[in-house]
């Protein structure tokens, strides 16, 4: 079965005027099954949104492809392009923020609902509206409620609501459970599994919350300064994973058994800035096993083991097995010492 979405060799630059441009996505690829959730991880600054406004085509991508169902829409006219829009929708990072705060919930749902149902039967839209509510467990006196009125766990299901308005088959879900308390955090994630289960749909999950991705993301896409450094499946990237910069972003995860957690490690030196970069491996600066190769040359992103691609110079001699928090999340199912709840990972820094 193909792929649903698909992204070869993304570029986004943003020209600053004087020669200098700023690249945040840099020959990004990547796909997305049918079914699927993708992960996409990495610090601030690394282009995470960018990549998911790209595909959204919310704002215009430099270079690349971007494949929906083989079909090619990163060049396609806005005129030409409104035929896809229904079929991806985005949830994003605050939800009272995205809501207008003039229309109640109901309303809300219901504008998107209308927009792209042309058939003007107003019962028929009320219905669909009640069966996105019931969707996303908000009870229906909750839709004559204003976003103010609500909590933060149920504006985004409102959220939710409006992005299934259309009967999306893809949804970019930026930073969807950052604003959230921990409690709200994990409703909202089991809400969002339970939808791709009963809908079929396809996610975008992008994230610094590194045990979350664990958690609902089949496969992770890791990024540096506009590039993927390595993608592969969860359990392969998260147990054994093979570019420096990925090791270093897990072994900053705070784990809630103390004996499980290994040694930070503390990467030295700031980001690079991303204007008028070299051609040469973006993380050669703070990399503690770079070789003068990689000031010279840009890493291919090549496969390692299967369904496991790393862009690094010296990935095969790094074979180490970090935590398996796989086996500690079934501790915690079981008593033991393990956790199943989503912890916030650590930047790592100089130290």
């Amino acid at each position: 079965m193909p792929d649903l979405v698909s992204v070869r060799n993304l570029v986004k630059r943003f020209p600053l005027g004087g020669g200098l441009v700023l690249t945040a996505v840099n020959d990004v690829s990547f796909s997305i099954g049918r079914g699927e959730t993708l992960g996409l991880v990495g610090e601030s600054g690394s282009g995470k949104t960018t990549v998911g406004r790209c595909l959204l085509r919310l704002i215009e991508p430099t270079a690349g492809e971007i494949l929906y169902e083989a079909d090619s829409i990163a060049h396609l006219t806005q005129r030409a392009f409104r035929s896809y829009r229904p079929k991806m929708q985005a949830v994003f990072q605050d939800p009272y923020e995205s809501l207008d705060p003039r229309l109640t919930v109901g309303d809300t749902i219901l504008e998107s609902i209308a927009l792209w149902d042309r058939s003007g039967n107003r019962r028929q839209q009320r219905d669909k509206l009640l069966h996105l509510a019931e969707l996303v467990r908000l009870r229906p006196e909750q839709l004559n409620l204003y976003p103010r009125e609500l909590s933060g766990g149920q504006q985004q299901r409102v959220g939710i609501a409006r992005a299934l308005a259309t009967d999306p088959q893809f949804i970019v879900l930026d930073e969807p459970t950052s604003s959230l308390d921990p409690l709200a955090r994990a409703e909202i994630i089991e809400l969002l599994i339970q939808l791709q289960k009963e809908l079929g749909l396809s996610y975008l999950f992008i994230s610094h919350d590194l045990m979350t991705v664990r958690y609902i993301a089949q496969r992770v896409a890791v990024m540096y300064l506009g590039h993927v450094v390595e993608l592969g499946e969860t359990r392969s990237v998260f147990t054994a994973p093979r570019h420096p910069y990925t090791q270093a972003l897990l072994s900053a995860v705070l784990l809630a058994d103390p004996a499980a957690r290994g040694k930070i490690k503390l990467l030295q030196g700031e980001i690079p800035s991303p204007v008028n970069l070299p051609p040469i491996c973006p993380f050669a600066s703070r990399c503690p096993v770079a070789v003068e190769r990689c000031r010279a040359e840009m890493p291919p992103l090549l496969e390692v083991a299967s369904r496991h691609q790393v862009a690094c110079f010296r990935s095969h001699e790094r074979q180490g097995a970090f935590v398996d928090w796989f086996e500690l999340a079934e501790a915690g199912r079981n008593g033991g010492q393990g956790t199943t709840q989503p912890a916030e990972a650590g930047t790592p820094g100089a130290g």
